[in-house]
């Protein structure tokens, strides 16, 4: 494991949100943070580690949130797939396909997480200073491949995210983000 703050606290309002069946939405919106625009269906809601998720009428879950970084990962291939693998450990799944690639030009991994209870799909976006994570999660009778392709192919970096030292402490004597990782919706 390396030494990178991994956001391994923001899989979580996803799977929380689809299994206590939040209110879904049908419509696509836009939403600019400023720094990032995505489409999600309907309104998100932010959740307690400042993430945002939205639902729709199949109480499929769609989350976006973003991990300040104090450097750029050496080797980003390998911190991409390894935080992709704590996603895997920490929903006890398997991965299945897998894609590292450059999302307009800074590097990226794609991948799929399944256990008896959920399919997740994951994206990756590694920026200098920042680690975007966009994720998917369904039931497995309602996985759909497409809203997933749609929501991970409407995201657009849009500007320089704020870059806060991830181990600075707040007013709390808690570790983390000094701001909200993402801009209210």
């Amino acid at each position: 494991m390396n030494r990178f703050r991994q956001p391994t606290h923001l899989f979580l309002p996803a799977l929380a949100l689809l299994l206590i069946g939040a209110a879904p939405s049908a419509s696509w919106r836009e939403f600019s943070s400023g720094w990032f625009k995505v489409q999600v269906p309907g309104t998100a809601k932010r959740s307690a580690n400042g993430s945002w998720v939205a639902v729709d009428a199949r109480k499929s879950a769609y989350n976006v949130s973003a991990t300040p970084l104090r450097e750029m990962p050496a080797a980003p291939q390998n911190y991409l797939e390894e935080t992709a693998e704590m996603f895997v450990d920490r929903l006890h799944g398997r991965m299945g396909h897998r894609n590292y690639f450059k999302f307009h030009g800074v590097p990226a991994f794609d991948c799929g997480i399944e256990n008896d209870q959920h399919h997740l799909g994951i994206r990756l976006i590694l920026q200098p200073g920042v680690l975007y994570l966009l994720q998917y999660a369904a039931d497995p009778k309602a996985f759909d491949p497409q809203a997933m392709a749609k929501f991970f192919d409407s995201f657009k970096i849009t500007g320089r995210a704020p870059r806060k030292d991830p181990a600075a402490k707040d007013e709390n004597g808690v570790e983390g983000n000094e701001e909200q990782p993402v801009q209210a919706w």
